[in-house]
């Protein structure tokens, strides 16, 4: 007779990669942009809360461990009581509780390495819609000046998820991992960065790659890592030196070469009315999410200056402090700080390829948080991403429960 949760643990893997699928916005061109993700969204919430249900012992312990993470989503859901649009702040405040609780799951059930390979087969999946639907020529893969957005609602958010998916790959196959077809991903995905035409990705791309080497030569060992230091280094200084005898000024150059403005396409005036509004409400802010929605706020007039809905202020750090003031700041920065330090330490003690895929993605998600908004929003892939490769689980290991329940152990993930 089948068994119907061996059934749901076959299963899940599935959901999981159509999950990061549909949350990553590869199925906008199908499915329109935002239903898809919505759906999956809540499926996730679900399956996670069961998951969470058949264990809430190990899961309370988890979230404790992870409080300097967790602290988030609680001051977003206790903002309420000062917030400006106080249903608003509590109802997407308990939305990032379940972002992060998906995070967590995820990475209790699959680990790092399974968690990559989940994240590699959706967004590989996403790259060959794209390439298909643009060779196809289908309408709304490219934008008005050729530029791809494949099977994404943006060339940004296409852009984005090939860097994810580059520096994914490369790792896996650095892990041994189907080498040649995780490799060959890798390059692909460039491919389809560089036709995505996106300024910010390449920004970031090139952060990940400027880590990557020192984390390959840690591993290697010490004189390669000197090696990698030095060469770095040097050339950093050769650039300088450059930019000198030419007499130029390497922030127009770079701004150039990426098609953007001084004004960085209108985000150093979001910046200052969010700075603005951080002046008026310094210690606790206004409430989560509160300045775009409340009538109180100068939100109308930046909409209407842009022409356009605007929903962040495109800056990880001026957002939090909008909304949650110096306390918020101060639990923000707590929480990428403590990350960090759990994520470095774990790659200098094991040295392994995933421990090195979760640095290269916490350096490509906090590039990203300088212009845009990853962390601390209630429905984000990145968010997601950050609790799961953040997440301190040690010593949190439970007996496997009884006969007739979902192991609460962590999946087996895809197959090597």
């Amino acid at each position: 007779m089948l068994d119907p949760f061996a059934l749901i643990a076959r299963l899940e893997p599935l959901f999981w990669i159509a999950f990061v699928l549909a949350v990553s916005g590869g199925l906008a061109l199908p499915l329109g942009t935002g239903f898809g993700e919505r759906v999956f969204w809540l499926g996730g919430d679900l399956l996670a809360l069961g998951i969470v249900a058949l264990s809430p012992m190990l899961y309370a312990t988890l979230i404790w461990r992870n409080l300097h993470l967790f602290s988030w989503p609680l001051l977003a859901m206790l903002s309420a009581l000062w917030s400006l649009t106080p249903g608003l702040s509590a109802y997407h405040g308990a939305q990032l509780l379940m972002t992060m609780l998906v995070g967590l799951v995820l990475r209790r059930r699959f680990g790092l390495i399974g968690l990559a390979k989940l994240v590699f087969v959706a967004l590989a999946v996403a790259m060959a819609l794209s390439f298909l639907s643009v060779a196809a020529g289908l309408p709304g893969t490219r934008n008005y000046a050729g530029e791809w957005k494949g099977v994404f609602s943006h060339k940004n958010t296409l852009g984005s998820a090939m860097v994810v998916l580059a520096y994914t790959a490369g790792a896996l196959s650095w892990a041994g991992w189907r080498p040649w077809i995780s490799g060959g991903v890798a390059v692909l995905a460039v491919v389809a960065l560089a036709a995505s035409g996106s300024g910010a990705a390449t920004v970031a791309f090139v952060a990940v790659l400027a880590v990557a080497p020192l984390l390959v030569g840690i591993r290697l060992g010490a004189h390669p890592t000197l090696l990698v230091a030095t060469c770095g280094l040097s050339l950093a200084a050769l650039a300088g030196i450059a930019f000198v005898v030419a007499g130029t000024d390497p922030y127009t150059v770079a701004l150039d070469a990426l098609g953007k403005d001084r004004t960085l396409t209108g985000r150093t005036l979001l910046w200052q009315f969010g700075l603005a509004s951080f002046a008026e409400n310094p210690i606790l802010g206004i409430g989560y999410k509160a300045y775009w929605d409340s009538p109180a706020t100068t939100s109308a007039y930046l909409i209407y200056w842009f022409g356009q809905a605007i929903w962040t202020f495109h800056n990880n750090a001026i957002e939090v402090a909008v909304a949650f003031g110096s306390v918020g700041l101060a639990l923000f920065a707590i929480g990428l700080a403590v990350s960090a330090v759990i994520a470095v330490a774990r790659f200098l003690t094991s040295r392994r390829a995933e421990d090195a895929w979760a640095l290269m993605a916490m350096t490509h998600i906090l590039v990203v948080a300088l212009a845009e908004t990853p962390l601390f929003y209630n429905h984000s892939l990145y968010q997601m991403l950050f609790v799961a490769l953040g997440a301190h689980l040690a010593g949190s290991r439970v007996a496997a429960p009884s006969a007739g329940r979902v192991s609460s152990r962590p999946a087996r993930g895809l197959a090597p």
